[in-house]
């Protein structure tokens, strides 16, 4: 699908999101979430639509032109990369630097590199917004059918996909 639709790949991706806060123990302990998986899954569909000649593939073409937000997103994934040197736990560190800034990072480029059309970006957006509609039911049916909420202040308040309400 991804390699077929990548505007379909990463509207699935982007709907993914919000979940990111679920990950599986996959290779060696290592932990993934769905949204890191796929947006490595677009990555390489993306690479591959540069590869491989077909009728059947759209062929990408690069889109270099950077812009003032490319340039901050950069400045901060450097900034990021620096700053795990000076951490205390070296391995979380690098755990959160890649589910934090890099892979979230990688999603940005590749949405930007893609050169979709505004419907194409317009579905991108929409996708975020069934996830935020898909977050927000699970809320409320924790609210109203579990105990699966935190009582602070006589106040009960949802977790919904997070481990805080804070979230």
């Amino acid at each position: 699908l991804f390699a077929l639709r990548l505007d379909l790949g990463l509207a699935i991706t982007v709907f993914t999101i919000p979940f990111y806060l679920l990950p599986k123990n996959l290779i060696g302990g290592a932990q993934f979430s769905l949204v890191e998986l796929l947006t490595l899954a677009a990555i390489v569909a993306w690479g591959f639509r540069f590869q491989v000649p077909s009728s059947k593939l759209k062929r990408e073409t690069l889109n270099l032109k950077l812009e003032t937000i490319d340039l901050a997103v950069l400045f901060f994934v450097l900034t990021a990369i620096l700053s795990v040197a000076l951490a205390a736990n070296f391995g979380v560190a690098n755990r959160e630097l890649r589910v934090i800034v890099i892979e979230p990072a990688l999603l940005y480029a590749l949405i930007r590199a893609s050169n979709f059309s505004s419907r194409d970006l317009r579905r991108l957006v929409d996708a975020f917004i069934f996830s935020a509609l898909a977050v927000s039911l699970i809320g409320l049916y924790q609210f109203l059918f579990t105990n699966y909420v935190i009582v602070g202040e006589g106040v009960r308040r949802i977790l919904a996909v997070y481990g805080s309400p804070n979230n």
